[in-house]
């Protein structure tokens, strides 16, 4: 499976930063993403997995830290 770890982009990239979230979101262990894309699409993509039980900090800003969960459920979640 997945493991948390650190993901440092040479390039902000809204695409890759979506990515890794999404990823780290169930992966075993901590992530740190550097570099992060700081635009609003990311802020409610880590809204949005944060409803479904995710544990995302400082999306929005160019370094998120995620906590890897074992699962994720459903949510409602309006853009």
């Amino acid at each position: 499976g997945l493991r948390g770890g650190e993901i440092r982009f040479d390039k902000v990239t809204v695409g890759g930063t979506h990515t890794a979230l999404m990823a780290a979101a169930l992966a075993h262990g901590d992530t740190v993403i550097r570099n992060a894309a700081c635009e609003p699409e990311v802020a409610d993509l880590a809204a949005c997995l944060t409803a479904m039980g995710a544990r995302i900090s400082g999306a929005g800003t160019p370094t998120i830290e995620v906590q890897g969960v074992t699962s994720l459920h459903g949510a409602r979640h309006s853009v």
